[in-house]
């Protein structure tokens, strides 16, 4: 018969003070560490086992949840779940955890938490209740019926949520609490007839130095993240900062609505991203013969904040479009190019300034004609003449930005480079119109006389001073054009050190698109089902 012991774990007690005349009750037991150091499954609601001493994962949380502010420590290996659910199916994962929680992983590459889709994947592989705070970290999340289901305030970092696989909406995480991720990925997730290929947000969540990258949504809205208020009062926001949106792809249904993000639905929902990179996603129909649009990026209501950015490389079977617009939303230091159309606004309030567009078909559509509710407030470059909104004195049009292709330029996310001969260069304003103080990869505006238009500032190089008495040697080829002070302006520039995390990887130069099409018109925003 086996024994139980005394769950494995390092609890440190307060002392107690005795006195003659009186008592002092104990300190409060501080949280304990629990290790689990089985990769098997099985609960028997100890952490402990005859002879070995083995603690399972599932052990280790239904301890933690007696036990509230307990930290997990995870091996490296895989730990494979097998057996389900700990409490009902209702609780919609294998851990529901109900209390104060911290799992640490050695690193997210080689501690595993692992669905085990054969035998398990009928369930998301945790789920955090209300009111809990809960911190997940150094570890990948893989093969369940979603990764994680969240309604308390979750934080991941350094972790990977990858390769789940939901019927129900947010392949890799769903969150209606607060949730908020650094420094992580959430890739290569799939959802089939819900919202949101890899994240589901109806809650506040913020997401920073991490990337969205290869998820794949079926019939639905959002193929990278879906933001919506839907039933929430409170909820529906969204802050993106230094996060890669990549090559996330909707298949089937006629909208391919949000290919990147989404967001819209509910009372007020919000989204406010900078210093991040939305390329390559793309909409794949069912019916190619249907000829519909897809948008990678696509606010169909509430507000939206875009600064700082690149939206670029869209794709789709009749083409895409790079930021489609039905409600409130301004852009500020953009660059939009290679997509098919750039910019299609559709009865909402748009402004824009000190933004860059250069895309294969229009850069600018509106409807209805004219757009009464789109305002420049200044210093926006346009490729073409389709942006009949660019009629501030310091808009340019029909001018060739002169932009390289999107690459690792430093910063957390890959960018356009401004080539030396760019006009896009000094042509911004100060700090006093509109001036951002950084560019998206966090090198300080303006390095000239004034700011450059969109995401990427180049770099001054200062001339040294000629010695005197030295001799004139002519340049082998033409230099870059000089700021006033003798310094060259060059690009690239030095790159700043980029963060070792996966939401670095820099994707493939964009494909070459083609389109005889000038104009786009999307259909209506979808309402929520």
């Amino acid at each position: 018969m086996r024994q139980h012991f005394a769950p494995r774990m390092t609890v440190a007690f307060a002392l107690v003070a005795v006195s003659l005349v009186s008592f002092v009750s104990p300190a409060p037991v501080r949280a304990a560490t629990v290790t689990a150091t089985a990769f098997f499954d099985r609960a028997d609601g100890q952490c402990a086992t005859s002879g070995a001493g083995e603690c399972t994962l599932r052990e280790a949380v239904i301890y933690a949840n007696a036990h509230s502010g307990t930290t997990i420590q995870l091996l490296t290996g895989k730990y494979l779940l097998t057996i389900g659910f700990i409490y009902s199916p209702s609780d919609y994962g294998s851990f529901k955890i109900k209390s104060n929680i911290t799992i640490i992983g050695q690193e997210r590459t080689s501690t595993i938490i692992d669905g085990s889709p054969t035998t398990y994947g009928h369930y998301r592989v945790f789920k955090v209740s209300d009111a809990v705070v809960a911190h997940i970290s150094n570890v990948t999340i893989q093969n369940g019926n979603g990764g994680i289901y969240s309604q308390g305030n979750l934080t991941i970092a350094e972790s990977d949520i990858r390769a789940n696989q939901s019927s129900s909406g947010g392949g890799g995480i769903t969150n209606v609490g607060v949730l908020t991720i650094t420094n992580s990925s959430v890739n290569d997730n799939i959802t089939y007839n819900g919202d949101g290929g890899a994240i589901f947000n109806y809650g506040t969540a913020t997401i920073t130095n991490s990337s969205i990258r290869a998820n794949t949504l079926y019939y639905g809205l959002g193929g990278g993240i879906y933001n919506s208020s839907f039933g929430s009062p409170t909820g529906g926001t969204l802050t993106i900062t230094g996060t890669l949106v990549h090559e996330n792809t909707i298949v089937g249904g006629g909208g391919g609505s949000g290919t990147g993000i989404y967001s819209g639905g509910g009372a007020n929902p919000s989204i406010s991203m900078s210093s991040s990179t939305i390329s390559r996603n793309m909409f794949r129909n069912a019916d190619p013969s249907m000829g519909v649009y897809g948008q990678s990026v696509y606010i169909a209501g509430g507000q939206a904040t875009f600064s700082n950015s690149t939206v670029s490389g869209s794709s789709g079977d009749r083409g895409n479009i790079g930021i489609a617009n039905y409600a409130v939303m301004s852009l500020s230091h953009m660059t939009i190019a290679n997509n098919v159309f750039g910019i299609v606004n559709i009865g909402g309030n748009l402004t824009v300034e000190h933004t860059l567009l250069k895309n294969t078909g229009a850069n600018c559509s509106y409807s209805p004609d004219p757009p009464g509710r789109i305002t420049s407030l200044g210093y926006n470059l346009s490729s073409d003449v389709r942006c009949g909104i660019f009629t501030n004195p310091s808009d340019r049009t029909n001018v060739d930005p002169r932009i390289g292709p999107l690459a690792d330029n430093g910063g957390p996310t890959p960018t356009h480079a401004l080539l030396p001969d760019s006009p896009a260069i000094n042509a911004g304003g100060t700090s006093a119109n509109g001036c951002l103080a950084t560019d998206q990869r966090g090198i300080a505006r303006p390095q000239g006389t004034a700011c450059d238009i969109g995401a990427y500032e180049a770099v001054v190089y200062a001339q040294p001073p000629a010695r005197p008495g030295a001799p004139t040697i002519a340049p082998p080829g033409p230099l870059p054009p000089t700021r006033p002070g003798g310094a060259v302006k060059q690009t690239p520039p030095p790159q700043p050190p980029r963060r070792p995390s996966e939401g670095n990887a820099t994707p493939d130069a964009p494909p070459t698109l083609t389109a005889g099409i000038t104009t786009a018109t999307p259909n209506a925003a979808p309402s929520r089902r």
